[in-house]
């Protein structure tokens, strides 16, 4: 974001993300956190308890119930931002969540805001049942225990959901209207702080992000 010089933020299912106190901090960057009621009430009463323990405000950081299935409520959420400046628009941990229809509606919604302001979709959420199976591959009872906790937790069945391969992963996107740019989780490993101070093995944190990646989305005309 920094990068591309955007300052106004659209986090869809923010959960307990952090990411919204951080930015905000920064008095040019407006930003929306969003989710379902009930954990939106969680993570605003949180923030609430942070900033007035810490004697601070954040103006310019927005808390909006919004169903991401739902076009006119993400367009009331996006009120705060000025028209004519691009915006970025995070989902992290959300699409597996979904069918293929509700990523397909997402996307859609996704893609008119971005048509109107201009901007990018930030996305790491692109697990396919193609890693899952590599993953299990080391251990195979931990990768289902997850999937089976997950799944009886959310309602979501998260094998079915998640893409079938790289290929499905990448024509769902470009079908959906978008190009896509790749940001391999590995590129960041010279980043990692972590390495040293819990006396990693390098090449171990290498394999672990060998496969996680981010993909930076631009709506196509």
């Amino acid at each position: 974001m920094s990068q591309r010089h955007i300052t106004q933020v659209l986090e869809i299912a923010a959960g307990l993300s952090p990411r919204g106190l951080a930015m905000a901090e920064n008095p040019d960057v407006v930003y929306v956190a969003t989710d379902l009621p009930q954990i939106l009430a969680q993570i605003k009463t949180l923030a609430e308890v942070i900033l007035a323990k810490l004697h601070i405000q954040r103006p310019n950081l927005y808390f909006r119930v919004v169903n991401a299935l739902d076009l006119d409520e993400l367009l009331h959420a996006v009120s705060p931002f000025q028209s004519g400046r691009p915006i970025a628009i995070i989902t992290e941990g959300l699409l597996s969540y979904l069918t293929r229809a509700e990523k397909e509606t997402l996307a859609a919604n996704i893609h008119d805001l971005l048509k109107q302001y201009g901007g990018i979709w930030i996305t790491p959420d692109v697990g396919t049942k193609q890693s899952w199976k590599r993953i299990a591959q080391g251990d195979k009872n931990y990768v289902q225990q997850r999937i089976g906790n997950i799944s009886g937790a959310t309602g979501s069945d998260i094998e079915k959901n998640i893409f079938v391969d790289e290929d499905d992963m990448r024509q769902f996107f470009i079908k959906a209207g978008f190009t896509i740019e790749e940001y391999p989780h590995a590129s960041v490993i010279d980043e990692l702080s972590s390495i040293d101070s819990l006396n990693l093995s390098r090449e171990t944190v290498l394999e672990v992000l060998r496969v996680p990646k981010t993909l930076i989305l631009t709506a196509r005309n």
